[in-house]
């Protein structure tokens, strides 16, 4: 795998970090990483053209918004995109950062992906919780071994990973996921043995949507929704805003777009949707949420 210094985005290129100046001085580091699976729609062509259109599409928008916003410069931007989106990669990304990050720095990670909660095995034991499905070039044969193989990557790995990191650097952490039902991996995250809150570090995790919702498409169809909306509310933010300030805007954005898309319908589809609840609320009620516990959002500023 060759690895190469990223200035510009473009797929399967991942940026290594180039550390400059004096450690103590307080840098910005912000880490992508996209996977849409091109058999996720089958035999669907145009669905997988979209899809595969989608990841780079919302990823640049978000590194993007991130160094306008953030001071995040080239040099301290990474991506992972499509079929270098792997967990294989992941971790040598993660770890090449134990390298490069310091106490003084913030880490914003971007994770773009499918998500659901199925059966897997973590650490030697049967579990179930919120998934990744990181790329694979062809659908897994099992969906509840896809962790274990190597394919996927569960929400507790990734904890795991991202708290290591935090506690090893003293680098503060903000976690951004776009996946259906990703406050799922709230649960674990709180229920995690690397999690002390008396660390010099602190991570705050955001979330697309809540555990029982999808995370929906925008009105097009071209990206995903709650993604679009914190870009817009990034860069249409007043200098001084907090991230907390910023998501919140991105929240209300997100549910209010939904339930007028859902409103949209054909009456005949909306009839359905009405008369099953369980659809309606997890395709038309999306709302992101966030864990915090020690107000890093409060404190992360827009320029």
């Amino acid at each position: 795998m060759k690895l190469t210094i990223c200035s510009a985005f473009k797929a399967g290129c991942i940026g290594m970090l180039v550390a400059f100046g004096s450690p103590a001085i307080a840098e910005n580091f912000a880490f992508g990483v996209a996977a849409c699976p091109p058999w996720k729609h089958g035999e669907d062509e145009a669905e997988n053209q979209r899809m595969l259109d989608m990841c780079p599409r919302d990823l640049e928008m978000m590194m993007s918004a991130l160094q306008e916003r953030f001071d995040v410069t080239p040099e301290n931007t990474m991506t992972l995109i499509q079929d270098e989106a792997t967990p294989q990669n992941l971790y040598v990304q993660l770890n090449a950062l134990r390298e490069t990050l310091t106490s003084e720095d913030t880490l914003f990670y971007y994770q773009m992906s499918h998500g659901g909660v199925v059966p897997y095995t973590y650490q030697g034991y049967q579990t179930s919780g919120e998934i990744f499905a990181l790329y694979s070039a062809e659908e897994p044969a099992n969906f509840n071994t896809a962790v274990q193989d190597g394919l996927w990557i569960s929400a507790r790995d990734l904890r795991d990973e991202l708290y290591a990191l935090g506690e090893i650097t003293g680098a503060n952490i903000v976690v951004i996921i776009e996946a259906c039902h990703s406050e799922a991996a709230a649960h674990d995250i709180i229920h995690n043995p690397f999690l002390h809150l008396d660390a010099e570090n602190r991570a705050s995790f955001i979330f697309s949507a809540n555990a029982d919702q999808t995370a929906t498409f925008n009105d097009d169809g071209t990206g995903a929704r709650f993604t679009e909306e914190l870009v817009d509310a990034i860069r249409s933010a007043p200098s001084g805003a907090s991230l907390d300030d910023i998501f919140n805007v991105a929240r209300m954005a997100t549910h209010r777009g939904v339930m007028e898309s859902c409103n949209a319908m054909d009456p005949e589809d909306l009839r359905y949707m009405y008369s099953n609840p369980t659809a309606y609320f997890e395709n038309c009620t999306q709302e992101p949420a966030y864990f915090d516990p020690r107000g890093l959002m409060l404190d992360v500023i827009a320029n």
